[in-house]
């Protein structure tokens, strides 16, 4: 996958970022997957996480289910979309799930946070439910009227 970063003050990630981005494409496939990135305090973990978090906004979200950048609020560096809920019509488009975690160690920077790695998740499924539980129906649907389409 080649993505162009001329216009963008992102450097010396690409190899990683594309890296991601193919584990999308290969999660849009049906696959599972799940990435870890671990590293040094202040070698672009989360610079990179905003990135590939913008480019599958502004790429891969026709609806603008989600907002186009994480906005970081007194230097928390964010890796979570800020909105508390979403309209009806807006629940039932959820392109992907959206769920990004920081584990703290007390001793860094980001620490003075006291949500729990699995609060945070909480939260963030909790939002999401009724796209995730409406994006089930559909997948149903399609592998339903699919296995009916082969019998014939």
């Amino acid at each position: 996958m080649k993505i162009d970063f001329s216009q963008n003050d992102f450097v010396a990630r690409e190899k990683e970022l594309t890296y991601l981005l193919e584990r999308f494409e290969h999660s849009g496939e049906g696959h599972t997957n799940l990435v870890v990135i671990e590293a040094d305090t202040g070698v672009g973990k989360t610079r990179l996480i905003q990135e590939f978090y913008q480019y599958l906004t502004v790429n891969k979200d026709e609806f603008h289910y989600w907002p186009d950048t994480l906005v970081d609020k007194k230097h928390t560096m964010s890796i979570v979309p800020e909105f508390e809920n979403l309209s009806n019509d807006q629940q039932f488009k959820l392109p992907w799930l959206w769920l990004a975690l920081r584990c703290h160690n007390q001793d860094e920077r980001n620490s003075s946070q006291d949500n729990s790695a699995l609060s945070q998740i909480r939260k963030q499924i909790r939002l999401h439910l009724g796209g995730l539980i409406e994006s089930q129906k559909k997948q149903r649907k399609i592998f339903k009227l699919l296995r009916v389409h082969s019998l014939y």
